[in-house]
């Protein structure tokens, strides 16, 4: 089986007979190629010894077998077996993979990036729906309904108005399109508004008409640019004037000292530093903001103080976004830096439940481009995610007493893991539920059932969570017309199939308000 030459598809259903597999491997060690059909039909045969299910199929590529013996040992395959196809590796029990599902069910990062297969088509490798959400900044360049539909197909699923820049009537019809947006592409669109902070700005460039595209100014290195306050001089910066809305400027700055302008693109003096600390407990998110970061420690640091940031979030279970810069240079250009594709990926691997662009999206010349290629990023990033060590790891981490709902969410995820189900589906009219699922970031897909709208659009912040927005039902101990609505829509995005097993998650009848405190698997029909 370490030869090249043996390509072969296994899928072990029953994952407690690892040492089936084993057998398997030394015995085709041993044996010649011509010898895989009857060794493969006995070691199936076998299986009813020992309970366990196994299907297996050599790939097309294996010359020794005639298309007869392949199409002899598929017709003996049990009926519903999924199929898993390795190139040229032998497969241990701690690397079996569900195929369909594009995850890797082991307990070690490092085995599992071993075994990575980078020449795999894409759905052999990694889940067909991305997990990590894509927020979007929405500005000149993408505030019309037609763009914003476009850029919704293409993987938007928050929309961001940055209010340090335009007027409320500009920001107001912006919402309102991106509502219209939404309902056309029938989207569940989450709108974050980004309102302004103790942040000094810049005024424009003289001739700048409101409403219109920004106009840059470039300031050459060694030229004296006077820096103005009065606030008269806000429409008539150019390449030596520059005007603040800091009418304390001039008393807090001191000669010899640095301004930093653009996230610290342009250097003139210096201003005060501070330390923020946010209690990430009580926030609903945290924005690992690199731009600002970048500004308050050394640009070195920023890597660690993000992985930090993430981290943390990750282990009281609190959205986190990885933002600023991500793919900058989409701006202006059609394709990204490998740098920059390798910064979104590294954020999905770090844990970001969210990535956003910026001005790739708000005042770029190619926003369905950024955002068609930040989704690829994050699709393919998931193949390298050891989704079992992560939960494991953050499971390790709860310090007992637990509360009872984050017990059934952990129960929940362990299930999905064990028997590796397409999904879950959760009934979580608040969202509680399903952030806790999240938190334990499961390997596949949680479809979270409300009847909220603003709840089922605030879920979009969370990783893996997919709402599904119903009526309000009539009765509410009616679980199974709920449930059966999160399947269906799991079967019309072609996320589960008949046969597929799903985790579902609810509360009893006995205490309907209590929280979820129930889990059952059921199989899709």
């Amino acid at each position: 089986m370490s030869s090249p030459e043996y390509d072969m598809a296994l899928y072990l259903q029953n994952h407690k007979v690892p040492y089936l597999i084993d057998e398997m491997i030394i015995g085709m060690e041993k044996s010649r190629p011509q010898d895989v059909l009857s060794y493969m039909k006995k070691w199936i045969d076998d299986k009813q010894k020992t309970g366990g299910h196994t299907a297996v199929l050599p790939n097309t590529n294996i010359p020794q077998l005639t298309d007869a013996e392949k199409k002899e040992l598929a017709s003996f395959m049990p009926p519903g077996m999924g199929m898993l196809r390795r190139t040229g590796t032998v497969m241990e029990p701690s690397k079996v993979r569900d195929r369909s599902k594009g995850v890797a069910l082991v307990t070690s990062e490092l085995k599992h990036a071993a075994e990575i297969d980078i020449s795999g088509k894409e759905d052999s490798m990694v889940g067909a729906k991305r997990m990590n959400g894509i927020i979007c900044t929405i500005g000149p360049a993408s505030d019309n309904v037609p763009t914003l539909i476009a850029l919704m197909r293409a993987g938007l699923n928050i929309a961001r108005l940055n209010f340090s820049h335009g007027s409320y009537e500009s920001h107001t019809k912006t919402v309102n399109n991106v509502r219209e947006a939404a309902k056309q592409a029938g989207r569940l669109i989450a709108l974050a508004l980004d309102t302004k902070g103790p942040e000094i700005r810049t005024g424009t460039r003289a001739g700048y008409v409101a409403g219109t595209a920004a106009i840059d100014i470039e300031y050459k290195a060694g030229t004296v640019v006077k820096v103005s306050s009065n606030p008269d001089d806000r429409a008539k910066c150019d390449e030596t004037l520059m005007q603040v809305d800091y009418l304390n400027m001039p008393k807090v700055v001191e000669v010899g000292g640095k301004i930093f302008v653009d996230d610290g693109l342009l250097q003139l003096e210096i201003t005060e530093t501070g330390t923020d600390y946010v209690l990430i407990s009580v926030a609903d998110g945290i924005m690992v903001a690199r731009g600002d970061l970048g500004i308050e420690i050394p640009p070195e640091k920023v890597f660690i103080a993000q992985k930090y940031m993430i981290s943390n979030c990750n282990l009281v279970g609190k959205p986190v976004v990885c933002a600023t810069q991500m793919l900058e240079t989409m701006t202006k250009n059609p394709r990204p830096t490998r740098a920059e594709v390798s910064d979104v990926c590294n954020a999905v691997l770090e844990g970001a439940d969210c990535t956003m662009l910026s001005g790739e999206t708000a005042k770029g010349k190619y926003p369905i481009e950024a955002v068609e290629t930040m989704a690829k990023c994050g699709l393919q990033a998931q193949c390298a995610l050891s989704m079992r060590s992560r939960f494991e790891d953050i499971r390790r981490a709860m310090v007992p007493p637990l509360p009872a709902q984050e017990v059934v969410a952990q129960s929940a995820v362990n299930t999905a893991f064990e028997i590796c189900a397409a999904g879950i589906v959760v009934l979580s009219n608040t969202g509680k539920s399903a952030r806790l699922l999240s938190k334990y970031r499961p390997h596949c897909p949680i479809f979270a059932v409300t009847h909220v709208p603003k709840n089922a659009r605030q879920l979009n912040l969370s990783r893996g969570v997919f709402s599904v927005l119903t009526d309000e039902p009539k009765d509410k101990l009616d679980y199974d017309a709920r449930i059966q609505a999160g399947i269906n829509y799991g079967k019309l995005n072609g996320d589960l199939f008949p046969g597929d097993h799903v985790v579902v998650m609810h509360s009893d009848g006995n205490r309907p308000d209590a929280g979820a405190n129930l889990v059952r698997v059921i199989q899709v029909r």
